[in-house]
């Protein structure tokens, strides 16, 4: 299985992408290749961190919970990205709960093994400071973007951002299609569900979207792409049904 997975090609931006080929095959003779299926909790808050995750298929969420109960969805992951690195690094708790999105494939490593490949692996330690880098750049980008935009204008950008993220990891089955309940949707735009559930109608009575349960489907891309104001180049899958 490893010599097909080495050949492939990961999204831009993921820890195997910006890993050079030695590297990267170094890493990904670690540890042990596993399948889970969707709903799976990969990794939950509060354990203590011993292995860590390659993701060789499919999405994950990242969430953690308050003190006071509130859930709050920090991210999603994508093949090509490394998760629970944080709590073997720094030996301590997990600070947040990874759930499958879907079937996922990963490669998990021994803590201690990991550690040591990162050591040995100058380019490993840079691919890592990067990937903390894009994740603390997103988190200020969404809090930039929640106090200068309304919602549905937030909701867009996130359903476009999540729907090329799926696509470029080859997560996307059919269709231009986001696996998200509205309520982690909101927690994503920083605004209360029942908000985010008035801008999915909204943008559904404008023949944007199509709501489902657990999942919004883009039916217009390049309508939320104008919403945005966004001039970029089309999704992957932009125009396909």
């Amino acid at each position: 299985m490893h010599s097909r997975i080495d050949d492939r090609s990961w999204p831009a931006g993921t820890v195997l992408a910006r890993l050079p080929r030695h590297a990267r095959d170094s890493l990904l003779r670690l540890g042990v290749v596993q399948s889970y299926p969707a709903q799976h909790v990969l990794l939950r808050q509060g354990d203590r961190g011993e292995t860590v995750h390659v993701l060789l298929k499919g999405v994950v969420k990242v969430s953690a919970v308050a003190e006071n109960g509130t859930e709050t969805l920090l991210g999603r992951r994508v093949c090509g990205d490394i998760v629970g690195e944080m709590a073997v690094f720094l030996d301590t708790e997990r600070t947040a709960t990874v759930v499958t999105c879907g079937p996922v494939v990963t490669e998990m490593i021994n803590g201690s093994e990991f550690r040591r490949y990162v050591e040995t692996h100058a380019e490993a330690g840079v691919a890592l400071y990067q990937m903390s880098g894009d994740r603390l750049l997103s988190s200020v980008q969404r809090r930039l973007e929640s106090a200068g935009n309304d919602v549905p204008t937030r909701v867009a950008r996130a359903l476009r951002d999540i729907a090329q993220q799926d696509l470029s990891s080859g997560a996307a089955r059919s269709g231009i299609e986001v696996r998200m309940t509205q309520a982690e949707l909101a927690a994503q735009v920083s605004a209360k569900e029942g908000t985010v559930q008035k801008a999915l109608r909204e943008l559904e009575a404008k023949g944007m979207v199509r709501r489902g349960r657990g999942r919004v489907m883009i039916v217009d891309s390049a309508g939320l792409r104008n919403l945005t104001g966004d001039r970029s180049a089309p999704m992957v899958g932009e125009g396909r049904r």
